[in-house]
């Protein structure tokens, strides 16, 4: 069965296609989180995983799982195709930004848990709060160094992340 019904992609290839380098950029995003997502969803249909606050495993039937891969495979061949026609260009991606910036939103993330915020949520005995912040500053000065690594500098003072400081003092 081919991916595009035979007259949909002849006239694909007969039209003339023209489009601007923003409207490329348009469409390039939103077909490149298409694909991202497409390809998370089979490897989650695959990949049972446990962490240490979480486990997860497929619900899905062998049947189903083949299926949605079958489905998801000529996902990618129309995606191929249409991209081509359309003169979008794969890129490679360096994983280093999505690292640096999990990390800093991390790094919000447990500059928030810390006793006084949680607090907020009701009261804390004071050997409560102090298990709270020793643990949370633990995981901090853990991220900072991750964050120093991926950097590729070195802090003078590690409390500070590489992506805070600020070249004009």
């Amino acid at each position: 069965m081919p991916i595009f019904p035979n007259e949909f992609e002849q006239t694909l290839l007969s039209r003339d296609i023209s489009l601007n380098p923003s409207q490329k950029r348009y469409l390039r995003t939103t077909l490149l989180s298409f694909e991202k997502s497409l390809r998370l969803i089979s490897r989650l249909l695959v990949e049972d995983e446990s962490g240490i606050l979480y486990s997860r495993t497929s619900a899905f039937s062998p049947a189903e799982i083949q299926t949605l891969n079958e489905k998801i495979a000529a996902a990618f061949e129309v995606l191929q195709k249409f991209t081509s026609v359309l003169e979008i260009e794969s890129r490679t991606e360096d994983p280093l930004k999505t690292i640096q910036a999990q990390l800093s939103l991390s790094w919000v993330g447990l500059e928030d848990c810390h006793a006084k915020q949680v607090r907020s949520y009701g009261k804390l005995n004071d050997a409560t709060a102090d298990t709270i912040d020793q643990g949370i500053e633990q995981l901090i000065q853990t991220l900072l160094e991750l964050m120093q690594i991926t950097s590729g500098s070195q802090l003078d003072d590690p409390s500070i992340p590489a992506y805070f400081e600020n070249d004009d003092e």
